[in-house]
């Protein structure tokens, strides 16, 4: 956690994944982050209760702390009214609809900014919020499957595999947070603000390197499995007990450990592998002389600890809940302590949980006093809205929010 947006004000009307990640991040950077949510049922991810504790999502308990909840139905003039009255307390507006909807309510960019013009107003959606695809309802398996990722990823004669992570939401979480700090340094020499438009589509597809390749030398580069189709020796190698180990050699430095290594001097002569075109070339059979040396250890740290020692970059394959045990993020402090709301707390049998921090160490590193745990639907209502509404007045328009939503 550090400080580096302590002061800054921000409303969220996302849900999933994408935006609160954003948020998330914002959060743990001290920003303030309000989460505007549908009365009752609030995100839709509190829906996803397969993995749960107490009555909080896993998907909500990884993203959705360090803020505070106020409910709003934004079909409801009183609901528009008592945003725009909020506004003028805020640096940043994210929302993450189907592009149009929040011009239906009057809560688009070009409204707002008639009332705040310094305000950063951040749409985050499938496609973006124009083109022939603009309107289409989207994932991140649909960013995913549009960008070529997909495609690109399996065996050569295997099917296309998914990514085993929300990587469309989370690159896209973070070209948005990106973004965000970008205007807000605008605004900071110029007071203007921005409107940022920000496309899981478009994320992943930049994330595709064969993208370019095919316009630059009109290359159609097709699965290519767990070895490299543009360097070698580059792949993912498998030892005894069924572990996995990640060799990169491309450089002729790292090529000469590796080879001297394996007592395979040989190599170093050989024709076939002379220079990096001929190790692409031959790529397969050099990753089965690899193999074939790996398979003659009994454990497969015994021959990471000979690659490593002669500094040629390998690692094990690790599990993801294995992370959490690495000396290397533990020394960095990767990881976060958050705690749980009661009801979780008492499920859970502790106070609190880990969670991945922000990937980036600053000098501005601190930690944050009293933060969050993951709210309630609606829990700040009073103290939120307390700023431009009585509660005797704001009650009545939360009784008749919650007669017209349903609970998940």
């Amino acid at each position: 956690m550090n400080n580096l947006l302590k002061d800054i004000h921000v409303l969220d009307f996302t849900n999933y994944v994408a935006g609160p990640t954003t948020t998330m991040h914002m959060a743990f950077m001290s920003a303030d982050v309000v989460k505007v949510e549908m009365p009752v049922c609030g995100d839709s991810g509190r829906g996803m209760i397969n993995m749960k504790v107490g009555h909080h999502s896993g998907n909500m308990l990884q993203t959705n702390h360090g803020r505070r909840s106020i409910e709003c139905d934004i079909a409801d003039p009183d609901g528009q009214r008592l945003i725009k009255e909020l506004l003028p307390q805020y640096d940043v507006v994210l929302e993450g609809f189907r592009p149009g909807q929040m011009k239906k309510y009057g809560l688009d960019y070009e409204s707002l900014k008639a009332l705040k013009p310094d305000l950063i107003y951040c749409s985050i959606s499938a496609y973006g919020q124009s083109g022939p695809y603009s309107k289409r309802p989207g994932f991140d398996l649909i960013a995913q499957a549009e960008s070529g990722i997909i495609s690109s990823t399996g065996d050569p004669d295997g099917e296309p595999q998914r990514v085993g992570t929300y990587m469309g939401d989370l690159v896209a979480s973070q070209v948005a947070l990106a973004n965000i700090c970008a205007a807000l340094f605008k605004r900071e020499r110029s007071g203007e603000g921005s409107y940022l438009d920000v496309s899981l589509y478009e994320s992943l597809a930049y994330m595709s390197s064969n993208v370019d390749i095919h316009s630059i030398l009109g290359y159609k580069f097709t699965r290519s499995g767990n070895h490299a189709n543009n360097s070698a020796p580059y792949g993912l190698f498998k030892g005894n007990g069924g572990k996995y180990v990640a060799i990169c050699a491309p450089a002729p430095r790292t090529w000469e450990s590796l080879c001297r290594t394996m007592k395979r001097e040989d190599l170093l002569t050989n024709e076939r592998y002379i220079n990096m075109a001929k190790r692409i070339e031959h790529r397969l059979e050099l990753a089965d002389i690899i193999q074939e040396w790996l398979s003659g250890f009994e454990d497969v740290n015994e021959a990471v600890e000979l690659l490593q020692n002669a500094d040629v970059p390998c690692a094990k394959v690790r599990e993801d809940w294995e992370m959490h045990e690495c000396p290397q993020l533990t020394a960095r402090h990767f990881f976060e302590e958050v705690p749980f709301p009661p009801s979780s707390a008492e499920e859970a049998g502790r106070a609190s949980y880990q969670i991945k921090g922000l990937p980036c160490k600053t000098s501005s590193d601190c930690k944050i006093e009293n933060y969050l745990p993951i709210p309630d639907v609606g829990e700040h209502n009073y103290e939120v809205y307390g700023s431009v509404i009585s509660k005797e007045d704001l009650t009545p328009i939360l009784e008749r929010w919650h007669k017209k939503f349903k609970a998940y």
